[in-house]
C-alpha cells in the first residue's frame, strides 16, 4: 500500500512540476557576442541568461534570420547546451546565411559600411529544452542581432 501511495505522489508531483515548468521557462535576453564567416556559412557566438530558478538543456535550436522582413538564413545547433539556473552562458550556433539574399535585401550595404552602421538581423523561432532531464518545453525567440556588414565582405 505504501509503495503505491509513493507512486501516486511522485506522479502528482511530476504533473504539477510539468505544468509549472511549461509555463515558466524563458530566456528573454539573447545578445550577439561575435559573428564570424567560415566556409560553411558563419559561426554566431551568443550569450543568453537563464533567468529561471532551474537548469535547462537545449534539445533543438531552430531559428530563422530575417533582414527587412526577408528570410536570409537559418541558425541551428545539433549539440545540447546546458544553461544553469540564474546564469549566463555563451554558446555557438552555425548560421547558414544566403549572402546573395542579404545583399539584395540591403542595397545600401556599402553606405552602411562607410557610415560604420550595423545591419539589424531579426531572429525568430524556438529553442526546445529539457528541464530536469524529464520535462520538455519550448522557448520562443524573437530578437534583433546587430551585424557588422564588413563581416560579409571581409575586413
Amino acid at each position: 500500500m505504501l509503495k503505491s501511495n509513493n507512486s501516486i505522489y511522485r506522479l502528482l508531483i511530476a504533473v504539477l512540476c510539468l505544468a509549472f515548468f511549461s509555463c515558466k521557462v524563458a530566456m528573454p535576453n539573447i545578445d550577439l557576442v561575435s559573428f564570424n564567416l567560415n566556409p560553411e556559412g558563419a559561426q554566431v557566438e551568443l550569450k543568453a541568461e537563464n533567468q529561471n530558478g532551474f537548469a535547462v538543456t537545449t534539445t533543438n535550436i531552430d531559428l530563422q534570420a530575417f533582414y527587412q522582413k526577408k528570410a536570409v538564413g537559418k541558425l541551428s545547433n545539433d549539440k545540447s547546451i546546458k544553461f544553469p539556473a540564474h546564469q549566463s552562458v555563451v554558446f555557438y550556433l552555425q548560421a547558414k546565411l544566403n549572402s546573395e539574399a542579404m545583399l539584395q535585401a540591403a542595397p545600401n550595404a556599402l553606405m552602411l559600411v562607410l557610415q560604420g552602421k550595423k545591419l539589424p538581423l531579426q531572429v525568430q523561432g524556438e529553442i526546445k529544452v529539457k528541464v530536469g532531464g524529464i520535462f520538455k518545453a519550448s522557448i520562443p525567440v524573437d530578437t534583433t542581432l546587430m551585424i557588422d556588414p564588413r563581416d560579409f565582405i571581409g575586413r
